[in-house]
Formats: structure tokens, C-alpha cells, sequence
């Protein structure tokens, strides 16, 4: 298994509705630059803050293979005297939700909350195709909890982790060999037909004997029969 770097969106929206999101393009680097958003009462929720396109390609990833986790890491703060306000967050692609809804806590002062994990999809069936589509990512939105008191929610940046198990082409492959290569199995020397006389011969083996006609055992023949 391998992963990537903490990857960057190359896109950011605000998904409209009654308490929007404000300088959405300061999620796309950790920058000490916030997106903001304000709701105002008790159990107010902000709008959707997308996070897309994250320039996943297959050159970071492979042609092909498997998604085996995820994660994304968002890193933001609240007003200072809130701590109890909720993030819900969920991966999209074509801005539906195809991850569990997820809810944590949403931090008072900066710091990051990561979700997710290298054996962790947060619920989603994740495919090469659906990485690398510009429509896929991530949303979150905020909820004030507070009773009478308004709340103003902070994004700094959110970013993603992929963990994938690349299809290696077989004509790519390398073969790894165990133990020690065993030698070649015993060379038997042949037999030969003799048909004749012989003209001075001069025989190297292990027999010099004539057999029917054949000669028997031989390992070097030196000159010619």
C-alpha cells in the first residue's frame, strides 16, 4: 500500500443558502487566511463549504488499482468562547454525498481534525475514476449549539489522503527467486552405431569396449573412427 501527499483542492464553493461562507479560496492553502462564516443562534447550521477537484492523476497514483482509505484533515477554529459547536462534514462527487454523514466537534482554537484513515474510506466505495474526477471532494458545514450566543466558524484549509494499491502490467512485474539454483541434471554421453573398421582410433572415456557394434560409455571422443 502507498499513499500520497496531503493534497490541496484546486476548487472552492460555498453551496448556498441562509448563512453563507465568506473568502472560500483561503481553504485551498494552510495559510493562517480563513473562510468565515457566522450563525448567528441557537442550532443555526452555515452552508455547505465544498472542496473539490483535488488534482489527483495517474501519474501520482497509477493507471489502475485500489482505494484503500482516505483522509481529510480540516484545520479551523471558532469564536474563543465556543467549543461545543458541531462540524458535519461527508466526501462528495457531483456534489451528491456518497460517504457516511460524518459529525465531530468543532474546535475553539486552531487545530486540525482528521477523519479517516489508510484502511478507511468514511463509508464510500472509492474507485481510480472517482479520485481523479474534479467533481470529487469534500463538504462541511457548521452548527451553533450555543444558546445565546452567536458563533463565528473559521477554515484555514482541508486536505486529503489517498491510500492505493497500484495494478502493476505483468510485463512490469519483477519475480522475485528464493534458495539456491540447483545444477543442471548429469549429461549422459550418447551411444554410437559402429558400421566398419576403425582408422587409428583414439577414444578418452570411461570404457574402451565394443559391444555389438556400439560403443559404450563414452564421455570425449578425440579424432576420428
Amino acid at each position: 500500500m502507498a499513499y500520497t501527499d496531503w493534497l490541496y483542492p484546486g476548487t472552492a464553493a460555498d453551496g448556498g443558502g441562509t448563512h453563507t461562507w465568506s473568502d472560500v479560496n483561503n481553504i485551498k492553502l494552510a495559510d493562517n487566511s480563513y473562510a468565515t462564516c457566522t450563525v448567528p443562534s441557537f442550532m443555526d447550521t452555515s452552508s455547505y463549504l465544498i472542496a473539490t477537484n483535488f488534482g489527483v492523476t495517474t501519474e501520482m497514483i497509477g493507471e489502475e488499482g485500489y482505494i484503500d482509505g482516505i483522509e481529510i484533515a480540516f484545520l479551523t477554529k471558532d469564536t474563543g468562547e465556543i467549543s461545543n459547536d458541531i462540524m458535519s462534514n461527508s466526501l462528495i462527487l457531483n456534489n451528491t454525498k456518497i460517504s457516511d454523514w460524518l459529525s465531530v466537534g468543532w474546535p475553539a482554537v486552531a487545530a486540525y481534525t482528521t477523519l479517516g484513515g489508510a484502511t478507511n474510506k468514511l463509508g464510500a466505495t472509492l474507485s481510480y475514476a472517482d479520485v481523479m474526477d474534479a467533481t470529487f471532494g469534500v463538504r462541511i458545514s457548521v452548527r451553533n449549539t450555543s444558546m445565546g450566543v452567536s458563533s463565528t466558524a473559521y477554515v484555514d484549509d482541508i486536505v486529503i489522503r489517498l491510500y492505493y494499491t497500484e495494478n502493476i502490467p505483468a510485463e512490469n512485474q519483477t519475480i522475485a527467486l528464493s534458495g539456491a539454483l540447483s545444477a543442471p541434471d548429469t549429461f549422459v554421453a550418447p551411444s554410437y552405431k559402429y558400421s566398419g573398421e576403425f582408422a587409428n582410433p583414439r577414444i578418452w572415456g570411461n570404457k574402451k569396449t565394443f559391444n555389438g557394434g556400439r560403443i559404450n560409455s563414452v564421455k570425449k571422443m578425440v579424432g576420428q573412427i
